[in-house]
């Protein structure tokens, strides 16, 4: 069964212990994503993305989540910069 309500609960608990941890804030957004707590799963998306600007992955879910909030120029934004990024690699 899906419990992303005690994964966020565990994840915040993780980010306090490891707040230089992308992978950390990363795992939360998705789990508040779930939760449909679009506003907090775009703070940890783009937490993520501070501490590691890149990794295609985050730029993907931010654009996801904010393409669900309607903010669709901004999903567009976080899509072109993943798309640019795989180019490079």
């Amino acid at each position: 069964r899906d419990d992303s309500a005690g994964a966020v609960a565990e994840l915040r608990v993780a980010v306090k212990q490891k707040p230089d941890s992308p992978e950390a804030f990363y795992r939360l957004g998705v789990a508040l994503d779930k939760l449909k707590k679009y506003e907090e799963a775009v703070a940890a998306f783009e937490k993520a993305i501070e501490i590691s600007p890149r990794e295609v992955n985050y730029y993907q879910s931010l654009g996801f989540t904010h393409d669900t909030m309607g903010q669709h120029e901004k999903a567009i934004g976080c899509f072109k910069r993943a798309v640019e990024m795989e180019r490079r690699k």
